[in-house]
């Protein structure tokens, strides 16, 4: 069972600005855009930061709708702190605060009383050390700063996204399909937006799926980490179910413009 904040006694408890986790703020802040907003599905307002098997990261959120995530490689610059977290697992609240974008932010640091601290600054060029000074800091699980259970046994199962995650492609579609064009939006505006220090390894995003009734993934690579010599080295990932499309709109009188027999 993962503990949390309240089972460390005062003797054992880590100083309240311990930083328990260090990880890359574009991610982060990528993942709380595909979190849910409606407090009714309360898991699903969380974004997960996690520690592989492998020892890599992983950042994931999920509004129902859609899923994300974010593998980047262990690396000197991102940490989670699994002692003082008791568990490999980190959740944040994708409120306000995390959702609004901070310019110039490289790092995100969580610390143990439960306080988010954006770090980074602007850089001159590409080859100079990353800034760390702070930008901004606000509470890790909620807009009232509630010390809530978020590194709860309620949330231990929590995202199970693997299981939604296709294992392999087939790439037959076999009939038309369509996704829902404000989340193709938001995908490009986010893999964008994260990669506008330079950090993006290409301005192309990959499509991988099987047919038109199963999850399609859009995909792009960034380098990730100060020490990562510019290197392609992290993936974000969106998952996406294409919508049905009905007759009517296949036999469409503005179709008969087309040229193919599709």
């Amino acid at each position: 069972m993962t503990n949390t904040i309240t089972n460390f006694s005062s003797a054992t408890a880590p100083a309240a600005n311990t930083i328990v986790a260090s990880l890359p703020y574009p991610a982060v802040w990528a993942a709380a855009q595909f979190a849910s907003s409606d407090d009714a599905k309360e898991q699903l307002t969380y974004v997960c930061a996690r520690v592989l098997d492998d020892g890599s990261y992983v950042i994931e959120s999920t509004d129902g709708h859609r899923a994300f995530r974010y593998y980047f490689p262990n690396s000197q610059a991102w940490t989670i702190d699994v002692e003082a977290c008791r568990g490999k697992n980190i959740y944040l609240k994708a409120n306000k605060a995390l959702r609004k974008w901070t310019n110039h932010g490289h790092f995100l640091d969580v610390r143990f009383d439960m306080t988010v601290e954006v770090r980074g600054g602007k850089m001159a060029r590409q080859d100079m050390a990353v800034p760390n000074e702070l930008l901004v800091s606000f509470p890790a699980t909620g807009d009232n700063g509630s010390m809530r259970d978020a590194w709860g046994a309620k949330y231990i199962n929590w995202p199970n996204i693997e299981a939604i995650w296709p294992k392999e492609f087939t790439y037959n579609p076999g009939q038309v399909f369509a996704f829902n064009h404000e989340y193709l939006a938001d995908i490009s505006k986010v893999f964008k937006k994260i990669g506008n220090d330079g950090t993006r390894d290409s301005n192309v995003t990959r499509v991988r799926m099987s047919n038109a009734n199963t999850p399609f993934v859009f995909e792009t690579t960034y380098t990730c980490g100060p020490e990562s010599s510019r290197r392609p080295d992290a993936l974000a990932e969106v998952l996406l179910m294409p919508v049905r499309v009905h007759e009517h709109w296949k036999n469409s009188p503005a179709l008969k413009y087309r040229t193919t027999s599709n």
